[in-house]
């Protein structure tokens, strides 16, 4: 699950943590955040990812996939 891989990070992870949580590039992680699939806190050009919202966000996601 990805609370164990989020654990080590402090409460806002930057999007380059965020995409190594999930295993994807940065590119796959801006993605998601333009698509506004989970909150972020946004200050000027910075981008910090909750990181409850992001556990909240993958878990909701693979339920529904283990669901289908």
């Amino acid at each position: 699950m990805i609370k164990k891989q989020v654990d080590k990070f402090g409460v806002l992870l930057t999007v380059e943590e965020m995409a190594g949580a999930l295993g994807i590039r940065e590119e796959q992680a801006y993605r998601l955040i333009c698509q506004n699939a989970f909150e972020v806190l946004r200050v000027g050009t910075i981008i910090r990812v909750p990181k409850v919202k992001l556990v909240q966000w993958s878990s909701n996601h693979i339920s529904n996939y283990e669901a289908k």
